[in-house]
Protein backbone atom coordinates (compact mmCIF):
# COMPACT_ATOMS: atom_id res chain seq x y z
CA UNK A 1 0.00 0.00 0.00
CA UNK A 2 1.19 3.48 -0.84
CA UNK A 3 1.71 5.72 2.20
CA UNK A 4 0.81 9.32 1.53
CA UNK A 5 3.50 11.96 2.02
CA UNK A 6 1.43 13.82 4.62
CA UNK A 7 0.84 10.65 6.64
CA UNK A 8 4.62 10.13 6.91
CA UNK A 9 4.80 13.20 9.14
CA UNK A 10 3.48 13.21 12.69
CA UNK A 11 1.31 16.29 12.76
CA UNK A 12 0.22 18.02 15.91
CA UNK A 13 -2.68 20.40 15.98
CA UNK A 14 -2.36 24.01 16.96
CA UNK A 15 -4.94 26.73 17.25
CA UNK A 16 -3.55 30.05 16.12
CA UNK A 17 -5.24 33.31 16.98
CA UNK A 18 -5.52 35.43 13.86
CA UNK A 19 -6.35 38.62 15.72
CA UNK A 20 -4.09 41.62 16.01
CA UNK A 21 -3.42 41.05 19.73
CA UNK A 22 0.30 41.50 19.14
CA UNK A 23 0.01 44.32 16.61
CA UNK A 24 2.50 46.46 18.54
CA UNK A 25 5.06 43.65 18.79
CA UNK A 26 6.71 43.49 15.39
CA UNK A 27 9.10 40.61 14.86
CA UNK A 28 12.76 41.24 14.24
CA UNK A 29 14.02 38.02 12.69
CA UNK A 30 17.55 37.82 14.09
CA UNK A 31 17.77 34.43 15.82
CA UNK A 32 17.16 35.96 19.27
CA UNK A 33 13.79 35.61 21.04
CA UNK A 34 13.84 38.99 22.78
CA UNK A 35 10.53 40.42 21.55
CA UNK A 36 7.76 40.66 24.17
CA UNK A 37 5.35 38.43 22.23
CA UNK A 38 7.49 35.34 22.87
CA UNK A 39 6.39 35.33 26.53
CA UNK A 40 2.88 34.23 25.47
CA UNK A 41 3.94 31.85 22.68
CA UNK A 42 2.82 28.22 22.46
CA UNK A 43 5.74 26.08 23.67
CA UNK A 44 6.64 22.57 22.48
CA UNK A 45 9.37 20.61 24.29
CA UNK A 46 8.21 16.98 24.42
CA UNK A 47 9.85 15.45 21.35
CA UNK A 48 10.72 11.83 20.57
CA UNK A 49 13.28 10.27 18.25
CA UNK A 50 11.75 9.08 14.98
CA UNK A 51 15.04 8.29 13.16
CA UNK A 52 15.91 5.72 14.32
CA UNK A 53 12.29 5.03 15.16
CA UNK A 54 12.60 4.30 18.88
CA UNK A 55 10.28 7.03 20.22
CA UNK A 56 12.72 7.75 23.06
CA UNK A 57 13.38 11.24 24.38
CA UNK A 58 16.39 12.63 22.49
CA UNK A 59 19.65 13.10 24.40
CA UNK A 60 19.94 16.63 22.97
CA UNK A 61 16.84 18.66 23.85
CA UNK A 62 14.94 21.14 21.73
CA UNK A 63 12.27 23.71 22.48
CA UNK A 64 10.06 25.30 19.85
CA UNK A 65 7.83 28.33 20.34
CA UNK A 66 5.03 29.40 17.99
CA UNK A 67 3.29 32.76 17.96
CA UNK A 68 0.63 34.06 15.61
CA UNK A 69 1.32 37.66 14.59
CA UNK A 70 -0.59 39.92 12.20
CA UNK A 71 2.24 39.56 9.65
CA UNK A 72 2.58 35.78 9.93
CA UNK A 73 3.53 32.76 12.00
CA UNK A 74 6.62 33.35 14.14
CA UNK A 75 8.60 30.24 15.07
CA UNK A 76 11.63 29.96 17.35
CA UNK A 77 13.75 26.80 17.78
CA UNK A 78 16.27 26.41 20.61
CA UNK A 79 18.44 23.38 19.81
CA UNK A 80 20.80 21.90 22.40
CA UNK A 81 24.02 20.73 20.77
CA UNK A 82 26.83 19.72 23.10
CA UNK A 83 30.30 20.96 22.16
CA UNK A 84 31.66 17.38 21.89
CA UNK A 85 29.18 16.41 19.14
CA UNK A 86 30.37 17.30 15.62
CA UNK A 87 28.31 19.95 13.87
CA UNK A 88 27.43 19.34 10.25
CA UNK A 89 26.97 22.68 8.54
CA UNK A 90 28.04 22.70 4.91
CA UNK A 91 27.26 25.74 2.79
CA UNK A 92 24.74 24.57 0.22
CA UNK A 93 22.48 25.98 -2.43
CA UNK A 94 18.79 26.44 -1.73
CA UNK A 95 16.86 23.15 -1.52
CA UNK A 96 20.05 20.99 -1.17
CA UNK A 97 20.10 20.15 2.57
CA UNK A 98 20.50 16.38 2.70
CA UNK A 99 23.67 16.27 4.85
CA UNK A 100 23.26 19.02 7.43
CA UNK A 101 22.12 19.71 10.98
CA UNK A 102 18.76 21.37 10.46
CA UNK A 103 15.29 22.15 11.77
CA UNK A 104 12.01 21.63 9.96
CA UNK A 105 8.62 23.26 10.18
CA UNK A 106 5.89 21.72 8.09
CA UNK A 107 2.54 23.46 8.26
CA UNK A 108 -0.85 22.47 6.91
CA UNK A 109 -2.58 25.85 6.94
CA UNK A 110 -6.04 24.31 6.55
CA UNK A 111 -5.48 21.39 8.97
CA UNK A 112 -7.04 18.90 6.54
CA UNK A 113 -4.09 16.69 5.59
CA UNK A 114 -4.25 17.61 1.91
CA UNK A 115 -1.39 20.07 1.38
CA UNK A 116 1.40 21.28 3.66
CA UNK A 117 4.34 23.65 3.26
CA UNK A 118 7.86 22.76 4.36
CA UNK A 119 10.32 25.32 5.79
CA UNK A 120 13.81 24.00 6.64
CA UNK A 121 16.81 25.93 7.96
CA UNK A 122 20.27 24.40 8.45
CA UNK A 123 22.86 25.31 11.05
CA UNK A 124 24.83 27.06 8.28
CA UNK A 125 21.81 29.22 7.40
CA UNK A 126 20.96 27.40 4.17
CA UNK A 127 17.27 26.80 3.49
CA UNK A 128 14.89 24.44 1.79
CA UNK A 129 11.20 24.94 1.19
CA UNK A 130 8.62 22.92 -0.64
CA UNK A 131 5.09 21.59 -0.82
CA UNK A 132 3.92 18.18 0.42
CA UNK A 133 0.67 16.81 -0.93
CA UNK A 134 -1.03 13.49 -0.38
CA UNK A 135 1.29 11.65 -2.78
CA UNK A 136 4.41 13.74 -3.39
CA UNK A 137 6.92 16.22 -2.05
CA UNK A 138 8.16 19.00 -4.33
CA UNK A 139 10.98 21.35 -3.40
CA UNK A 140 10.70 23.35 -6.62
CA UNK A 141 8.46 25.87 -4.80
CA UNK A 142 10.36 28.82 -3.32
CA UNK A 143 8.43 30.85 -0.79
CA UNK A 144 9.25 34.34 0.47
CA UNK A 145 9.82 33.98 4.23
CA UNK A 146 12.36 35.19 6.79
CA UNK A 147 14.83 33.24 8.93
CA UNK A 148 17.96 33.73 11.04
CA UNK A 149 20.41 31.38 12.81
CA UNK A 150 22.55 32.01 15.90
CA UNK A 151 25.12 29.56 17.24
CA UNK A 152 26.89 29.18 20.60
CA UNK A 153 29.04 26.50 22.20
CA UNK A 154 26.11 24.55 23.68
CA UNK A 155 23.16 25.34 21.39
CA UNK A 156 21.90 27.02 18.27
CA UNK A 157 18.70 28.90 17.55
CA UNK A 158 16.58 29.46 14.49
CA UNK A 159 13.94 32.12 14.16
CA UNK A 160 11.42 32.07 11.29
CA UNK A 161 8.62 34.33 10.17
CA UNK A 162 6.26 32.73 7.66
CA UNK A 163 3.84 35.36 6.28
CA UNK A 164 0.14 34.54 6.12
CA UNK A 165 0.25 35.51 2.46
CA UNK A 166 2.64 32.67 1.56
CA UNK A 167 -0.09 30.16 0.72
CA UNK A 168 -3.71 30.07 -0.37
CA UNK A 169 -5.84 29.18 2.65
CA UNK A 170 -9.50 28.37 3.02
CA UNK A 171 -11.45 31.11 4.78
CA UNK A 172 -12.29 30.65 8.46
CA UNK A 173 -15.06 32.15 10.52
CA UNK A 174 -13.95 33.89 13.69
CA UNK A 175 -10.48 34.89 14.74
CA UNK A 176 -8.76 31.49 15.02
CA UNK A 177 -7.44 28.96 12.55
CA UNK A 178 -6.70 25.29 13.34
CA UNK A 179 -3.55 24.15 11.53
CA UNK A 180 -1.50 20.98 11.41
CA UNK A 181 2.18 21.33 12.29
CA UNK A 182 5.19 19.07 12.23
CA UNK A 183 8.44 20.12 13.94
CA UNK A 184 11.77 18.35 14.04
CA UNK A 185 15.49 18.73 14.22
CA UNK A 186 18.07 16.58 12.45
CA UNK A 187 21.35 15.79 14.22
CA UNK A 188 23.38 14.55 11.25
CA UNK A 189 26.48 13.30 13.14
CA UNK A 190 24.29 10.80 15.01
CA UNK A 191 21.80 10.07 12.23
CA UNK A 192 18.93 11.24 14.47
CA UNK A 193 15.67 13.06 13.81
Amino acid sequence: AKISMLNRFLFASAVLALSSAHANSAATVDGIADESFWSSAQRFDQFVTVEPFNQQAPAQSQVVMLQSLPEGLAVFFTIAHAADIPRTKPQTQRDQLEAADRVNLIIDFDGKGQTAYNFTVSLSGAIEDGIASRDQFRNDWDGDWQYAVKESAQEWTVEMLVPWTIAAMEPVSGDTRRVGIYLDRVLKARGER
